[in-house]
């Protein structure tokens, strides 16, 4: 990998090590500085896991009329509820679509992965504290999607994640995918929270075996409500399904990138061009950390990567014909 490094230098700070001719900073001040490095990187991305194949796993649906059908399923590891999902009768067939308007439910046996269609009411307000609503009422809104199962059991919970915002839903006896409510919002300058979600699951969920401040204390987050309902479906010694995938490890990777930079400096002078100079160009040693994170989704083929790199770059003139000495040191990162 070639990268070409152009900085033009003014400030009083990036001058600290140059000296020309004893000059000050004040009477120099109007020299600009230009630094051209062409670093040689010697590492290389692994671009094979990031364009690798996403492969069909076994799964099935249920499609409109109520048939249940198995099939292999193109898994994405959706960080969004998807609106249509990819799959195949056999693992040479064609490569078809089912959607909303065609399929009630599908999953993934493996992966742990089952989203249901339903009709929900979606809180329609920002949690974003810049567009947070003056109202305590959720702005609800119909939908119909792909939900996410999370927990199933005589009492359910669903997911829906869009945008910036995780809304959560439940199902026991007659109800059907009821929002848990939570919401942000301004009142008398203050930012203040409607937390009727833990109402609604004390008068749902209510069992001998789960403690009052359970329900008090309990955070409308994914871990805290999943709990809950595991709890409340072995109180009442209902069948258990969890649908949360294996937890995988390595998120953060680390490397050393070691390499080697071509460097030159140069300084020109508008006002004198005899003090203008230019230096002799080099070959030095640059030394980097690559950090790579690696995103759970889409089967972690989605990554981000910094590398903070150290270098250095260290010359001297002495042109004795005009009397001048100068020296320049640069060090970056």
């Amino acid at each position: 990998m070639l990268l070409v490094l152009h900085d033009m230098l003014y400030s009083k700070k990036n001058y600290q090590y140059l000296n020309v001719n004893k000059f000050t900073f004040k009477k120099f001040k109007l020299c600009t500085v230009h630094a051209y490095c062409l670093l040689v990187l010697m590492s290389v991305i692994p671009l094979n896991n990031l364009y690798a194949q996403i492969d069909f796993e076994a799964g099935y649906f249920i499609d409109r009329n109520g048939a249940r059908v198995n099939c292999l399923i193109r898994n994405l590891e959706w960080k969004y509820n998807p609106p249509e999902f990819k799959y195949k009768a056999t693992s040479d067939g064609e490569t078809l679509t089912g959607t909303l308007e065609t399929i009630q439910e599908f999953g993934i046996f493996s992966a742990r992965i089952k989203y249901v269609k339903a009709s929900i009411k979606v809180d329609q307000s920002s949690g974003d504290m810049a567009y947070l609503s003056a109202s305590r009422t959720p702005d609800f809104k119909i939908e119909t999607i792909f939900l996410k199962v999370l927990v199933e059991g005589k009492a359910s919970l669903y997911e829906y994640s869009f945008g910036n915002e995780l809304r959560f839903y439940y199902s026991l006896d007659t109800k059907l995918f009821e929002p848990l409510i939570y919401k942000k919002f301004y009142s008398g300058g203050h930012v203040l929270e409607n937390d009727s979600y833990k109402q609604q699951l004390y008068n749902a969920l209510s069992c001998s075996g789960i403690s009052q401040g359970k329900f008090e204390n309990i955070q409308y987050r994914k871990k805290d409500l999943e709990n809950i309902f595991i709890q409340y479906n072995k109180c009442v010694q209902s069948s258990l399904l969890l649908y949360t995938p294996t937890k995988k490890k390595d998120w953060l990777h680390f490397s050393v990138r070691p390499g080697l930079s071509y460097q030159s400096f140069k300084v020109n002078n508008s006002v004198n061009v005899n003090k203008s100079t230019s230096f002799s160009s080099q070959v030095g040693f640059r030394l980097g950390l690559e950090m790579e994170f690696v995103l759970p989704y889409n089967k972690n083929k989605w990554r981000i990567l910094f590398e903070p790199t150290l270098r250095n770059y260290k010359a001297d003139d002495n042109e004795v014909n005009l009397n001048r000495v100068a020296e320049v040191k640069y060090n970056s990162i």
